[in-house]
């Protein structure tokens, strides 16, 4: 496109770069669109993931309590 002389609209060369540029531009603008979407499903799986495991380790540390709890009352008593 630099080495283009004259009117640029006229050089048939030009005009089919700026097409394929214009395709592939297009191209990439749906990909990052559905690579945003993909994102977004992943990062809310992850999220709930998270709470998941969250509540698993309030669980397991107040089991692990209750265990110590009543060996603690049992030798008290």
């Amino acid at each position: 496109m630099n080495e283009s002389e004259g009117n640029i609209l006229d050089n048939v060369k030009v005009l089919v770069t700026l097409i394929s540029l214009k395709k592939e531009a297009s191209e990439i603008t749906q990909k990052v669109q559905e690579t945003e979407s993909i994102m977004q499903k992943v990062i809310a799986q992850y999220a709930s993931l998270a709470l998941i495991e969250h509540f698993y380790e309030i669980f397991q540390y107040i089991h692990e309590n209750s265990i110590f709890l009543s060996v603690f009352t049992f030798i008290i008593v």
